[in-house]
């Protein structure tokens, strides 16, 4: 079984950046993003439907309301079936809390993202109205997550120690070690 990589984060935290350049190691696929405001459970049908097979890396993204640009023009959303509840997850996910230690230089880039449209380099779309109590939601979210997540790993390190972060997130997952460039472009997700 493939080891299975979940990123749970907040917007504007590096999150796209992370899993674009993880995803191109050889052994690594995306299977996207997934809003889940219930940071109790990974959804079953998700993971089951989505993230099969070599599909081993997907990141979730926890605030409300959650701004619609976040989801990517390929991103299906699970629609809820019963019995896969019923039905035990054969392994257990490695989460990673990804988060920014400067939580007012984020809600500045999400304000910056709101305005332009701009939430990936070179990717625009429609502004949008920003949430007005972000900073306090993402302080409430990054409590929660804290506690639920295997590993932690904030912004400002992924960036200034990318090497060895990467190697970190390697080693963990038991996934080739390699050098990783930073990504500077989406990766395309063939479902």
């Amino acid at each position: 079984m493939v080891s299975k990589l979940i990123i749970r984060t907040t917007p504007r935290t590096g999150s796209n950046l992370l899993c674009h350049s993880l995803a191109t190691h050889p052994d690594v696929r995306y299977a996207g993003e997934y809003y889940n405001n219930d940071i109790s459970r990974i959804y079953p049908e998700y993971l089951n439907n989505r993230i099969s097979g070599n599909w081993n890396l997907t990141k979730t993204l926890y605030l409300e309301p959650i701004p619609p640009k976040l989801f990517s023009s390929t991103t299906v959303l699970p629609t809820y079936s019963p019995s896969i509840y019923s039905e035990p997850i054969p392994y257990t996910p490695v989460t990673v809390f990804l988060y920014r230690e400067n939580i007012s230089e984020q809600h500045a880039s999400y304000l910056r993202a709101c305005q332009t449209g701009e939430w990936i380099a070179g990717c625009f779309n429609a502004p949008e109205t920003p949430i007005k109590n972000f900073i306090e939601l993402v302080q409430q979210t990054n409590t929660k997550l804290i506690n639920i997540c295997s590993y932690h790993i904030s912004y400002e390190e992924l960036t200034s120690y990318w090497d060895e972060s990467i190697t970190k997130i390697l080693d963990i997952m038991k996934w080739k070690q390699q050098s990783l460039s930073q990504a500077t472009q989406r990766v395309n997700i063939k479902t």
